[in-house]
């Protein structure tokens, strides 16, 4: 029977994991990043509008995010190096931005949260990682606050997950598909690369994985193929799948804090 279940995954057999990495948007929920992140800059660019014209704003905070990606600042989070570019840009200085994105936040953000839905099985992979004994962690791409990313995981069901740890641009250096980003997450966790699991829906983003050394399992339920991308899958199937494959894939030594 198992022999039966893992010739649907090329016949490969996954090295022992010791935990799971979730990509977010697209992954353990639905949602058009396309019609989200303008939407997004729109309604906070509203709480800055007597500080900076939209769209100044929008072009500056487009800007910004680039530079996460093109020239990360080793020595700064991705947040600090964010609000140094939109400083630059609008003069309006960090702890301001801060000031307005909270009340962004609390008036006016939740207007977004149509663009969110469920994912099929996102919210049970998870549970099912964490029946297994797994530490899981929510490694969406990190140029967004953690306001922001806990509000797209109310949305989409997710809350209240026993995640080991979230990456935001608050705590993180490098951004996907960079390996150090992954990287950073293993040695967090007290495990080597090779044996986390990076699930996601990105060819490149999230296969970007591989180069740090971790497997790597492609949802193709909302697939965002990215040419040319020069990873291929480990694993591939769509959510059902992945519950099947999480469900019998070989773990690794139970790492101290699995549970927490």
């Amino acid at each position: 029977m198992i022999q039966r279940f893992w010739s649907r995954f090329r016949k490969k057999t996954p090295r022992p994991i010791r935990a799971v990495l979730f990509d977010l948007d697209g992954t353990l929920l639905q949602v058009s990043m396309e019609k989200f992140i303008p939407a997004y800059i729109r309604g906070l660019g509203a709480h800055l509008e007597d500080l900076v014209p939209m769209d100044r704003f929008a072009e500056v905070a487009r800007l910004a995010v680039d530079r996460l990606f093109i020239s990360p600042a080793e020595d700064s989070t991705n947040e600090e190096h964010f609000l140094e570019t939109i400083e630059a840009g609008t003069g309006i200085p960090p702890e301001l931005y801060r000031q307005r994105l909270q009340n962004y936040c609390g008036n006016g953000m939740a207007a977004l949260a149509p663009l969110i839905e469920e994912a099929p099985l996102g919210r049970e992979v998870v549970e099912l990682c964490h029946r297994r004994g797994l530490p899981v962690v929510l490694a969406t791409n990190p140029v967004f606050p953690a306001s922001v990313i806990e509000a797209r995981v109310q949305w989409g069901a997710l809350d209240g997950l026993p995640f080991h740890s979230v990456t935001s641009y608050e705590n993180s250096f490098f951004c996907k598909p960079d390996p150090r980003y992954y990287q950073k997450i293993a040695d967090e966790l007290g495990v080597a690369a090779g044996e986390c699991l990076m699930v996601g829906n990105d060819t490149r983003f999230d296969l970007g994985a591989k180069e740090a050394g971790m497997q790597t399992y492609l949802v193709d339920t909302y697939l965002v193929d990215r040419a040319p991308a020069s990873w291929r899958p480990d694993f591939r199937g769509n959510h059902e799948a992945l519950l099947d494959f999480v469900r019998e894939m070989p773990l690794g030594p139970r790492t101290n804090d699995a549970t927490n």
